[in-house]
């Protein structure tokens, strides 16, 4: 596309167009002159595109995000669930967003002069660099990169002070660490195919955390829930205790949530929660008195805690002989396994792929060798 001319852009503003702020820099065009031209042609005067935006009205506009619809890329078009439903930013999304544009601001020192996104590659420089000068992991340059980009499409002032030619250079960036992330993504999977613990080892293993953690500790209940519910990742984060339906009625509709009443574990975010429908465990007696005898021996509000299970579980199970990690990953691929294996027929893919969220494609994907105490006992 040809760039437009000093002459045409001076006609366009005098017709009332406000041109970008790109190019009012390359053809050196200030906020007087736009409105002396504009004020000529009998039009109001306008302020440079984004430039009334700071960096503290620009938080508060991120924070407003939260509930808002997702968009699509052209920024217009709301995402939709499989089911039709609208997708919103969620307040962690939100929060998140806001973090990543406070670290840029705070770091390039640029609070009363916002056009310091404009310079892209500074901006990914410094994204690159912690502050003690080590470099940041992918996934946060790549997740920061993400909020520059998302934040254009929801705040059109914001998006003027970026620019498109900035806005391209981080569109790049992106693509360049998603591929980065891709290939390490890959290179762990195959890299773990080598083969998973047996389920059934699994679950034995659980009886020696609970005789050395004990029935209340966390360690024995995460355990004890991963390898008996099938299809979690690592979900059972913020699950909040509610005596009855009733009071489960009130939670916000992402919470996680268990009902002591009857029994029931609602896990309502997780991964590809806009893809399928929540979790929905009703525990067997045996289940549910395991979860209310730690409640009893541990009364509290939440059943897991509000972190991550991961390290929790990889823990607990080396402290009772597993020599390779332990993660709700593994155990995910290990009782994924164990149900496909002995029956890969196409009905039998499909009702495991629902029970664990994903495509019947991506079910014969975690398909993995087994190790067992028998056949490998130096993992144990």
């Amino acid at each position: 596309m040809p760039r437009l001319s000093r002459k045409t852009v001076v006609a366009r503003i005098a017709e009332g167009i406000q041109p970008t702020v790109d190019v009012l820099d390359r053809l050196n065009i200030s906020e007087d002159e736009m409105n002396d031209i504009r004020q000529a042609a009998g039009l109001s005067p306008l302020i440079r595109p984004g430039g009334h935006l700071t960096a503290d009205k620009l938080l508060k506009m991120i924070e407003q995000l939260a509930g808002k619809p997702q968009l699509q890329k052209d920024g217009k078009t709301p995402k939709t669930t499989l089911n039709g439903e609208l997708r919103i930013l969620s307040t962690q999304t939100v929060r998140n967003y806001a973090a990543h544009i406070r670290r840029i601001i705070r770091e390039i020192g640029c609070e009363n002069d916002l056009t310091c996104f404009k310079d892209a590659e500074r901006v990914i420089e410094s994204v690159g660099m912690r502050g003690d000068s080590a470099p940041t992991s992918y996934n946060t340059q790549a997740a920061v990169m993400c909020a520059i980009k998302s934040i254009t499409k929801y705040i059109p002032d914001f998006k003027a002070i970026v620019g498109d030619d900035a806005l391209r250079i981080y569109t790049e960036e992106l693509e360049r660490l998603n591929r980065i992330l891709v290939a390490d993504r890959i290179e762990r999977t195959e890299r773990e195919s080598e083969s998973v613990p047996d389920i059934s080892d699994l679950r034995d293993a659980v009886k020696s955390i609970e005789k050395k953690f004990g029935s209340a500790s966390r360690e024995y209940l995460a355990a004890y829930l991963h390898t008996q519910l099938p299809g979690l990742r690592d979900d059972l984060i913020g699950i909040r205790i509610h005596p009855d339906r009733e009071s489960a009625r009130s939670a916000p509709p992402e919470e996680n949530l268990y009902i002591r009443g009857n029994g029931e574990i609602h896990i309502r975010s997780f991964k590809t929660r806009y893809l399928y429908p929540p979790y929905l465990f009703r525990l067997t007696k045996a289940q549910k008195d395991v979860v209310e005898r730690s409640i009893q021996d541990n009364p509290r509000d939440t059943l897991l805690g509000n972190t991550t299970n991961s390290r929790v579980i990889r823990k607990a199970f080396r402290a009772v002989g597993f020599i390779d990690k332990v993660t709700p990953m593994v155990i995910r691929h290990s009782m994924e396994t164990d149900m496909l294996g002995d029956n890969p027929s196409a009905k039998n893919i499909n009702r495991v792929a629902k029970l664990f969220r994903h495509s019947p494609e991506e079910a014969t994907m975690y398909i993995r060798p087994v190790h067992t105490q028998e056949n490998n006992p130096r993992r144990f």
